[in-house]
């Protein structure tokens, strides 16, 4: 039964993470950045490296970054997180443009790693000691959309303002930073009820840094399912951001003006945030198969069709990576031990971040080189081979998987008759 501190604290809670949510992802030059640096003059490879850089930071402290959020507590972690968002803005009007660039983007990388599995991880215990883990996947869902409805509606003021002068939406961006920082420091960190002699005990033992990281390496090792879920989330994302972020050059190639890619972002977001609510019910029905091949089909119609219906395209992709993401979160924190939740969360972001480093400049270096629409051909053909060889591989494992199942089942009735 809930004590009114825990009901009291999940309530606090819950609507600060709201809020944070809001704040933390009013990415004023989210559906423009591309555009952005191209207009400051960089071309398609470099921006990819700038990408790649960012997901280097990451890839680099992501494990670190999550243990020592574990250690000094998630909300921290989420303070600073703001405070690196608020750098990012100021670099990035920097009238040099090459250091300005490169500097913006290594803190952003430092935000986006000290946001990783903080917030989640703070989440779960919440839900854990109030009482309701068990609708901890419907509560993911709604802070998900959440966060991509202030996306939505941050890309599309952002698209408008970016027509009238970049400096604004920059400004305002970094302001939404400095709120989602102030926000975090008002959130409570839940505790479990330990006894005097226990919570003496564990108090002697805290881990060290370095404990906490070889107990991390070991988990990964061993569990199976850990390592799967991280690698499909980091495919998944990983496709559909590069197509996204290069998404934004290709409409704006073949027609598109910033406002119309904006009212797009915004639009995409709205569907986002209702396909994200409603993940439990659409992931029970589709399965990860069915989320992959819609997920495939959407960015071929996107490579594929005339300019202006492959907003189509695009809202199909991001739909079904918006309906993937709370089913990983929530497969993701069941598995994980509480004391060590935002290092192995951090996992997660560290996958996606080697595959960005790998991927995402070889797609602006292929562009470079023949033309943005080309790499979209080639590369949209590429993900729908990848589904029609993995489909059958996976067919072919969950059977092997169901009649090893149903040996061992009727090899225990033998055994009990």
């Amino acid at each position: 039964m809930q004590t009114s501190h825990a009901k009291s604290l999940y309530r606090r809670n819950i609507t600060l993470l709201y809020l944070f949510q809001v704040t933390s992802h009013l990415w004023f030059d989210g559906a423009l950045w591309v555009i952005y640096w191209e207009h400051r003059g960089l071309n398609l490879f470099v921006i990819g490296l700038l990408e790649a850089l960012l997901h280097l930071v990451s890839l680099l402290l992501d494990i670190p970054m999550g243990i020592l959020a574990d250690k000094i507590g998630w909300k921290y972690s989420l303070f600073l997180s703001g405070i690196a968002g608020a750098m990012y803005c100021a670099c990035s009007l920097l009238p040099y443009v090459t250091l300005g660039a490169f500097s913006a983007f290594v803190f952003r990388g430092v935000q986006i790693t000290l946001a990783n599995g903080s917030d989640m991880a703070l989440t779960y215990e919440t839900a854990l000691s109030s009482g309701n883990v068990n609708r901890y996947q419907s509560l993911s869902g709604r802070l998900y959309a959440t966060q991509i409805l202030a996306l939505g509606l941050a890309e599309g003021l952002g698209g408008w303002l970016a027509a009238w002068n970049w400096a604004a939406v920059y400004g305002l961006f970094t302001l939404a930073n400095l709120l989602s920082a102030t926000c975090s420091l008002f959130l409570s960190t839940p505790h479990r009820k330990e006894s005097k002699a226990s919570a003496h005990t564990l108090a002697a033992a805290t881990p060290s840094l370095i404990d906490m990281l070889m107990t991390s390496a070991r988990f990964a090792s061993k569990n199976s399912a850990y390592r799967r879920w991280i690698a499909f989330s980091a495919t998944l994302s990983g496709c559909i951001a590069t197509f996204s972020f290069y998404g934004q050059s290709l409409l704006h190639d073949v027609g598109w003006s910033t406002q119309s890619v904006g009212i797009l972002m915004g639009v995409e977001c709205a569907a986002s945030a209702i396909a994200s609510v409603a993940s439990a019910t659409i992931t029970r029905k589709l399965h990860i198969p069915g989320i992959v091949i819609l997920t495939a089909s959407g960015l071929a119609l996107f490579a594929w069709l005339p300019p202006f219906c492959k907003a189509f395209g695009y809202l199909l992709s991001q739909a079904m990576g918006s309906t993937a993401e709370p089913l990983i979160d929530k497969s993701l924190n069941t598995l994980l031990p509480g004391s060590l939740r935002a290092t192995l969360l951090s996992g997660n972001s560290t996958a996606f971040s080697l595959f960005m480093v790998a991927i995402f400049p070889l797609f602006g270096y292929v562009s470079s080189r023949s033309s943005t629409i080309q790499t979209f051909h080639w590369c949209s053909g590429l993900v729908l081979f990848g589904v029609v060889i993995g489909f059958p591989i996976w067919l072919w494992k969950q059977r092997r998987s169901a009649a090893i199942h149903h040996a061992q089942e009727k090899s225990g009735n033998c055994d009990v008759n």
